[in-house]
């Protein structure tokens, strides 16, 4: 077992943020993946069009097909990606476009992690994420955009965490198992940054929506952001901690990372919860998280298999 001492944190904060500065420390995302969101920004944007640059990444396709064929969609046969495409709608097309984008880049980093433990976690923070802030944020949250993607990225840290520092990272696993402690307030002692700030510089440097990375900058300091709602937009704040409850009712009821805080049995008795239930919501929240779940298992086969 590596023992790491609390007075190394400031040394190893440093060479994070100097690893970061290097140009080639950040995978950067495919060109189809880069493209396709550009188009999803086009209201008008045609099935056609969006076919042609799916039809570029084989895995993507392979992924829309799987999806469009799968028990979400009454599954039966998918002869084409423009048939895929029909089916699914351009909300999944985009959702489905960001998971296939985030999991090929984070894949480039090579670490070994139960990727359909850290997708599903993901996957149901993204969709939590984007149900909330559709109750709280006033003005509306499109599909498939900030919300989601906060959601889909908030743990992004932890795999450039495990990647430049494998020993630290599996001490501080081990430690958090053994003591049942926040691995969060572990990052912070034994490397001096959390894999919360790390992502948000991740996202910096991919030069993401300023929303986004504010969220996951926050998404384990719900008091912290609590006590910036009058210093910040208010959509901004909010977003931030319709993640951070996200994040707490998806480690409650569906998979959660090794050295996820230990929490109770209902969302509604989680300090996140509590912190954002002091908002005033602004349209009903719907959702089932059983059904949620469901959804994401089926997702996760369809993201893992192509």
């Amino acid at each position: 077992m590596i023992a790491v001492r609390p007075a190394d944190g400031t040394i190893l904060r440093q060479k994070v943020l100097d690893i970061m500065d290097a140009d080639s420390s950040i995978p950067t995302f495919s060109a189809s993946t880069t493209k396709l969101n550009q188009m999803f920004n086009d209201a008008d944007v045609s099935f056609s069009k969006l076919g042609r640059v799916i039809e570029t990444d084989p895995t993507l396709a392979a992924s829309c097909i799987k999806l469009a064929s799968s028990a979400i969609y009454g599954r039966g046969r998918i002869d084409s990606v423009a048939h895929a495409l029909s089916r699914i709608g351009i909300k999944e097309i985009r959702r489905l476009s960001t998971m296939r984008g985030v999991l090929d880049t984070l894949r480039r980093f090579r670490v070994e992690i139960n990727w359909n433990i850290f997708m599903s976690h993901a996957l149901l923070t993204a969709r939590l994420t984007e149900h909330l802030c559709r109750g709280y944020v006033r003005k509306p949250v499109a599909d498939g955009g900030s919300a989601y993607l906060a959601g889909l990225m908030h743990d992004i840290g932890r795999i450039f965490l495990k990647h430049h520092f494998p020993g630290e990272f599996e001490e501080m696993i081990l430690r958090s198992m053994q003591t049942k402690e926040d691995v969060f307030e572990m990052e912070r002692e034994t490397v001096g940054i959390t894999h919360a700030e790390v992502g948000a510089l991740m996202c910096k440097k991919w030069n993401l929506n300023t929303d986004v990375i504010h969220a996951i900058r926050y998404h384990h300091e719900p008091m912290v952001i609590s006590v910036m709602m009058n210093n910040v937009e208010e959509s901004t704040n909010i977003m931030a901690m319709c993640l951070c409850a996200a994040n707490a009712m998806a480690n409650c009821y569906g998979e959660k990372f090794a050295g996820a805080r230990i929490l109770h049995e209902n969302h509604e008795m989680m300090p996140e919860w509590n912190v954002l239930s002091r908002l005033t919501a602004v349209r009903e929240i719907q959702f089932d998280i059983a059904g949620e779940i469901a959804t994401v298992s089926e997702l996760i086969a369809t993201l893992l298999a192509a």
